[in-house]
């Protein structure tokens, strides 16, 4: 007969936390050391952090040598909650299953490792520049301004020791390090665009300024990744195109958009001018249809699988698209973890749909229906196609009159000029 038992634990007892990976969940390898391995060197460690004067705002910091996790924690136990998680740790030999309390929730985003410094000062360094680093890390996650210019400073203040020799080259040193960090400031201040165009690549994929044709602006694979390009299907939109009535049956997951293009192919009143296959097409469309149905979505409550059931979609897809346009967030009122849109991101979401719907449109589209379906204000559209280097045009056929969009290269992305003051 299996049993159940409840731990009740003291205030400074060592409570279990819960950890996600909203992006990619890690191998077994980087979470288990198996016993065949003499040095497993992709074992994640991890560090948790409390705040000094506040026990709610505690962070973990997961670290190997490829990689770093970091992440706040999004549930604290309270018990004005109602309710409470519990972790359940079962013992075959006496067939118990021990509940233990979660003290909290840790969503751990992935950041890449940047190349530190060079080998030969790495070994010198390595207990102060690991400091320095895990530091550099919280700050540019939680720090203000402010305290990313302390950090900034901070490190311009680290010495070789094996450079030094005398008194006159630690001063050498100094001044070489106060110049360079002393010339970084004065070209962030001479060159705004610089600035401008680091703001830009936070809400757009990768793009090329250099870039002379419309298809080489913009990184497509910074859009669709080649995995998830892989996992897409075109089955039903294949057969929405050729054959009566299929709309209606797929028509709740359909984007108003989509369907209408679908419907234009399947009545030879949508034609493609470049080389890209009828193929590659479709699957541009469905990742659209995504898009734009993920665009009406404020909050995502839903159990993944059951989403992607509903979205046609793979489990690769929709982590790509929780990861770039929505942030975790536990404002369900079963505790439940959701997912959500700021202002930023609903931007950075509509930016994408107008460029991919540029790649599926050989980069000119009549985008009356798009606009439509984005339930974009008329005046707000032109301000959405500046930020990705478009152009818009209007022109009447039948009477009906259209917003015809194109891709503008190079891209010329130019600081808004400060508003001048009324004496």
């Amino acid at each position: 007969m299996k049993k159940v038992r409840v731990l009740s634990l003291e205030e400074n007892d060592f409570k279990p936390s819960v950890v996600t990976f909203p992006q990619n969940h890690p191998s077994k390898r980087f979470l288990t050391n198996n016993e065949d391995d003499v040095e497993n060197n992709d074992l994640i460690e991890f560090d948790l952090y409390h705040h000094k004067t506040s026990k709610n705002r505690t962070t973990l910091y997961g670290h190997n040598e490829k990689f770093d996790w970091l992440g706040k924690a999004t549930l604290t136990q309270s018990k004005a909650q109602g309710s409470k998680y519990v972790l359940g740790f079962y013992t075959k030999d006496s067939k118990n299953i021990t509940l233990i309390e979660a003290d909290n929730i840790f969503n751990l985003e992935q950041h890449s490792k940047n190349e530190k410094a060079e080998e030969d000062e790495v070994e010198q360094q390595k207990p102060l520049m690991r400091a320095i680093e895990q530091k550099k890390l919280l700050v540019e996650e939680f720090g203000n301004t402010r305290s990313k210019k302390m950090i900034e400073a901070y490190k311009t203040s680290v010495v070789t020791e094996s450079k030094i020799s005398e008194a006159n080259e630690i001063r050498d040193i100094l001044l070489e390090k106060a110049e360079k960090f002393e010339k970084n400031n004065e070209d962030n201040k001479e060159d705004p665009r610089s600035a401008f165009i680091l703001s830009k690549r936070e809400i757009l994929p990768e793009f090329n300024l250099d870039a002379q044709e419309p298809e080489q602006v913009y990184n497509f694979d910074s859009i669709i990744s080649k995995e998830e390009w892989e996992g897409i299907s075109t089955k039903e939109f294949a057969a929405a195109a050729n054959k009566e009535g299929v709309l209606e049956k797929g028509k709740k997951y359909l984007s108003r958009f989509v369907a209408q293009e679908l419907e234009d192919i399947k009545n030879k009143k949508r034609f493609f001018k470049g080389a890209v296959s009828f193929s590659s097409k479709l699957k541009c469309l469905v990742y659209l249809n995504w898009l734009l149905k993920f665009l009406e979505m404020r909050a995502i409550h839903k159990e993944h699988d059951k989403l992607c059931e509903e979205m046609r979609m793979h489990q690769n897809n929709l982590k790509s698209i929780l990861s770039k346009f929505f942030i975790a967030s536990n404002r369900d009122q079963e505790d439940k973890v959701v997912f959500v849109k700021n202002s930023m991101l609903t931007d950075k979401l509509i930016c994408y749909i107008l460029i991919l719907a540029l790649f599926y449109g050989d980069f000119e589209l009549d985008a009356t229906t798009l606009i439509a379906n984005m339930k974009i204000e008329p005046k707000k559209f032109p301000k959405y196609l500046d930020e990705i280097g478009g152009v818009m045009k209007k022109k009447k056929e039948e009477g009906v009159e259209k917003v015809i969009i194109t891709l503008k290269a190079p891209l010329k992305f130019e600081p808004p000029k400060p508003k001048k003051l009324r004496k």
